[in-house]
């Protein structure tokens, strides 16, 4: 074989490499990119992406918009709309979101002229030190919202070869019983049925075997480095608020007290100083009558859709259509903030005491 024919053999084999891969990422669509009919459940499912494409057909139906990580997925953008006088609210979570993808989703939203009036921000206590993009492809932004070319975005999904994540929605098409289920083309929330049947069932075993109740966290995480970015960022989402008239609800959701125990206490009021100071917050976070209650939770990282509905109904001052107990959720504003810092430092040494006092016997 000479030069030229190795040359053209050579040629044809790379390019039909190309081809198959490619074809191979279109139709199992590992992340939900190019919204394949064949393979329709993920757990690499990009909501960041899908969920842009289904607004920006629809962004006339709302005008209000809840963002947050997948801890936000869970509360119902109804219970919003009932509290807020002609509010029409999406549920924008999108998994490990911290305040980098908050930023750029709302300029994306400004800039776009999406007729936005409210917006319902939940901050992880993660966000104290979590900062910034995302490697993944599950979580890289939409095109549209990062400025990137709309060529080069789909041929980088087209050209990856993901083979776990491949692998893992090839599963669930075969065994979908444990398939988390993604409501994007109306409410936007994710549900998890097959655990919600569980509970059902038998809560008392569901508790009993879920790993994440029965492990113990140490103070160890905190700020870093890239906290002052952290909080610049949150302020620039405040003034955009301000300057574009959006009505702005901060919250920092309620942690169950097993994920709590793993921030450092100082740093953990400095961190909800920073954020208070400029614009008052809702902080659900301390140990209560919610928070300590494993029945309110799926693990540790996410409670139900109960805890979400009391969240809102506090916010709103709602007590009239659900019962939320007294303990649950603190207002912090520029006002009050050394008061209710120094509650919340007690109520967290006293959990430590308690805790200790319990493992001790």
């Amino acid at each position: 074989m000479d030069a030229k024919s190795f040359i053209k053999y050579w040629f044809m084999i790379v390019s039909g490499w190309i081809i198959m891969i490619a074809v191979v990422n279109y139709v199992i669509d590992p992340f939900g990119v190019f919204h394949s009919p064949w393979f329709t459940k993920s757990k690499s499912f990009n909501e960041r992406v899908v969920k842009i494409d289904y607004l920006k057909e629809h962004k006339d139906r709302f005008n209000g918009y809840m963002f947050g990580s997948s801890t936000l997925g869970t509360t119902d953008p109804k219970y919003l709309d009932q509290e807020v006088d002609g509010g029409h609210f999406y549920n924008l979570t999108c998994s490990s979101s911290n305040l980098y993808d908050f930023k750029i989703l709302l300029d994306y939203l400004v800039k776009e002229h999406y007729p936005i009036k409210h917006l319902w921000l939940q901050i992880d206590l993660t966000s104290i030190r979590e900062f910034g993009k995302h490697a993944n492809h599950a979580q890289k932004h939409h095109y549209l919202v990062t400025g990137q070319s709309v060529w080069q975005f789909y041929l980088e999904y087209l050209t990856i070869f993901p083979f776990e994540a491949m692998k893992a929605k090839i599963d669930l098409a075969i065994h979908d019983g444990n398939a988390t289920v993604f409501d994007v083309n109306q409410s936007g929330m994710w549900f998890v049925h097959y655990k919600d049947q569980q509970r059902a069932d038998d809560l008392d075993g569901y508790i009993a075997r879920e790993s994440s109740f029965h492990t113990n966290a140490r103070r160890t995480r905190g700020k870093e480095k890239n906290f002052s970015r952290i909080i610049d960022t949150y302020h620039d989402i405040v003034d955009t608020c301000q300057k574009e008239g959006i009505d702005l609800k901060v919250v920092l959701p309620a942690y169950n007290h097993l994920r709590t125990d793993g921030f450092k206490i100082d740093d953990l009021l400095t961190f909800l100083a920073s954020l208070a100071s400029y614009h008052d917050v809702w902080y659900f976070a301390t140990y209560n009558a919610v928070t300590n209650e494993d029945s309110n939770y799926y693990e540790i990282n996410h409670y139900t859709s109960k805890v979400a509905q009391m969240m809102v109904a506090k916010v709103f001052g709602d007590s009239q259509s659900v019962q939320v107990p007294e303990d649950f959720g603190l207002h912090l504003d520029s006002k009050n903030l050394k008061k209710q810092l120094s509650t919340i430092k007690e109520n967290m040494l006293f959990s430590d005491k308690k805790k200790r006092t319990i493992r001790a016997k």
